[in-house]
């Protein structure tokens, strides 16, 4: 098996990935509280959906990364007992205890009841579905390890890893099949579409198979950048038209006209991706960008799991104490500043944490 950069060194592309989709939920989210302060204002409503179209590539690229990671276990050993008790450490301890926060702030707490519920479903605040979504694959872990080094021993990798892609946009098929109709069978594939693992598998198969082939994946996004970058701008500008339609027709902004459990919207991502990481590889040459990065990749789950109460919160004291225009300006005052408090509030976090 060939070995590859993943299991040699830490990447700092990978970290500039991870922060611009860390950066990219916290656009979103305050995108979102803008959404409802755009109705008549066609051009700011096109506006608004132009931005978050370009920054909506984040949580289906922490899944990529997510697999990205978990590859680099392919090729050495991996303990499941401790692999599982550092996950539980780092996501599940810091989810359970701002769930039990969030619960509290509003006025939702009692156990175990809603508590637990809340844990399993992930609806304490309205971004907090990931953390249960991610953890099916943590638990999973061994399954996906050893398919890997199955897939990777063969004479022929790649055919493996294409039937496994086909399989996972065909759960995406058959989830737009049963979406909206009645019966049993389309209630359990439906229902929770975005927090079930299987919605997730063309991203996390697309970073599982980058992952384990990462200097080829490396050198051919370096070779051949045009392509990607045609079919991800391609089908950027169609599904911008199909928001401009949504408005024209509804009179409001829809944030998913085209869902990430779209198949389309998934194989348009796929190509996004390439042209991302060829950002992330030639901002690596850079030091700034790298130590932001690295900072800000190293905080970046605590500040996900608070940033959306600060969009929330100080979103809210502006509008009760100011007379404001909120123009596109205000809300790009507001992402700066929830990015500095949320990263800095982490940062305090785990500085704290690891003393202990």
């Amino acid at each position: 098996m060939m070995k590859n950069s993943m299991e040699r060194t830490r990447l700092p592309e990978l970290d500039i990935l991870r922060s611009m989709a860390f950066l990219g939920v916290v656009a979103q989210h305050v995108l979102g509280a803008w959404a409802g302060r755009t109705q008549g204002i066609f051009g700011r409503q096109v506006l608004l959906m132009v931005c978050f179209e370009l920054v909506r590539f984040a949580v289906p690229m922490f899944v990529f990364l997510f697999a990205m990671m978990l590859a680099g276990y392919t090729d050495k050993e991996f303990s499941y007992g401790s692999y599982l008790g550092k996950r539980v450490r780092q996501i599940l301890c810091p989810y359970a205890v701002w769930t039990a926060i969030f619960l509290q702030y509003f006025g939702r707490f009692s156990f175990p009841k809603e508590y637990l519920r809340s844990l399993v479903l992930g609806d304490a605040m309205y971004h907090m579905w990931y953390v249960p979504m991610i953890f099916q694959f943590v638990i999973l872990a061994p399954l996906f390890i050893w398919l890997f080094r199955r897939f990777q021993k063969r004479q022929r990798p790649r055919i493996s890893w294409l039937c496994l892609l086909l399989l996972s946009l065909a759960w995406l098929a058959l989830v737009s099949f049963f979406s909206g109709r009645s019966g049993a069978a389309a209630s359990l594939i439906s229902r929770y579409p975005n927090k079930c693992f299987a919605g997730w598998m063309v991203y996390f198969c697309a970073g599982a198979f980058c992952g384990c082939n990462y200097d080829q994946f490396r050198s051919f996004v370096r070779k051949h950048w045009k392509l990607p970058a045609a079919l991800g701008f391609l089908g950027l500008v169609y599904i911008i038209h199909l928001d401009i339609g949504a408005i024209r027709s509804l009179g409001n902004v829809q944030l998913t006209v085209v869902g990430l459990q779209n198949m389309f919207y998934a194989l348009y991502l796929l190509p996004v991706f390439c042209c991302l990481f060829l950002l992330a590889d030639k901002l690596s040459s850079f030091r700034l960008p790298v130590r932001f990065c690295s900072f800000c990749a190293a905080n970046s789950y605590r500040a996900y799991l608070l940033h959306a109460w600060f969009v929330n919160w100080i979103n809210l004291q502006f509008m009760n104490r100011f007379e404001l225009n909120f123009s596109p300006k205000y809300y790009l005052v507001l992402f700066l500043l929830v990015c500095f408090v949320s990263l800095s509030l982490a940062a305090l976090i785990n500085k704290v944490y690891s003393t202990k």
